[in-house]
């Protein structure tokens, strides 16, 4: 590789500082995109475990499926509305007080 093609690759002409915080906030947004998505997986696992497969018909006495309800998370001090998994019979999710703070 010649010298001058060498010293081209170096230096970009971007800020480091710039660069550096553009990295950082898209691995930011990367993780709360990812943690969310846990979160997700979490109610779906959860529901599943106490009403069945979706679809199924449930015994008399099993909580049941009853669309959803807005809740919020915090990531970063920032506030995050997520849906969360509703069910008849007041039966709640066990992570829902944990994890999820009911939005009105």
């Amino acid at each position: 590789m010649s010298q001058s093609r060498a010293k081209s690759n170096i230096h970009t002409g971007v800020d480091p500082e710039l660069l550096r915080s553009a990295l950082q906030e898209g691995m930011h947004e990367r993780m709360r995109v990812a943690a969310l998505q846990v979160l997700y997986q979490i109610f779906a696992e959860e529901v599943q475990s106490l009403c069945g497969k979706r679809y199924s018909r449930p015994t008399d006495d099993a909580p049941r499926r009853a669309g959803s309800d807005k809740g919020s998370v915090f990531w970063s001090g920032q506030k995050i509305v997520v849906k969360k998994s509703r069910m008849k019979q007041g039966v709640r999710l066990p992570s829902t007080p944990t994890l999820v703070k009911r939005v009105k």
